[in-house]
């Protein structure tokens, strides 16, 4: 029977059945060290042979491998790079940020204090628009204070000179 046709497991047991067969006959005077090697390795020898061919890949096949896991290699080298180039970038942008926040805050307080120094100006401009009022109504009570005080000076002169 043939080995080339049979299973792994079959021929696993066909080499150990031949392997037993040998080994009775390495027991007698007639077997022989050809006959051992004949009926022993090399069967095993050509079922390692075919084994072999099973798994073995062309160079061609095995380069393609290469190339892809290299590729791989490096797009994993890449992304891991670019994470940390993230990381980075990150910490970068959140100082920036926690920088900007404080100027903001600094400005924020400055424009509520000129807020508050403008509310103080437009009172006082309310005020100072109400003083030119204030003052024409001082002027026209004392202009006609004066004229009630010339009138009586006036009335004054005019009864002294009757007196007289």
């Amino acid at each position: 029977m043939s080995s080339q046709g049979l299973r792994p497991l079959e021929k696993k047991q066909l080499i150990l059945e031949k392997s037993s067969r040998s080994s009775e006959r390495a027991k007698g005077v007639e077997s022989s060290i050809a006959d051992f090697l004949q009926d022993t390795v090399v069967p095993l020898l050509k079922y390692l042979d075919g084994e072999r061919e099973k798994y073995t890949m062309s160079k061609e096949a095995r380069f393609y491998v290469e190339m892809l896991m290299n590729s791989t290699r490096s797009k994993r080298a890449a992304l891991v790079k670019t994470a940390e180039e993230m990381k980075s970038e990150c910490a970068a942008e959140t100082t920036s940020l926690k920088v900007r926040k404080e100027e903001l805050w600094a400005k924020d307080i400055k424009c509520e204090v000129l807020q508050l120094n403008l509310a103080k100006e437009r009172e006082f401009c309310a005020e100072e628009a109400l003083r030119p009022e204030d003052l024409w109504r001082e002027i026209m009570t004392i202009k006609l204070e004066r004229m009630d005080l010339r009138g009586r000076i006036g009335a004054r002169t005019h009864a002294h000179n009757k007196e007289f």
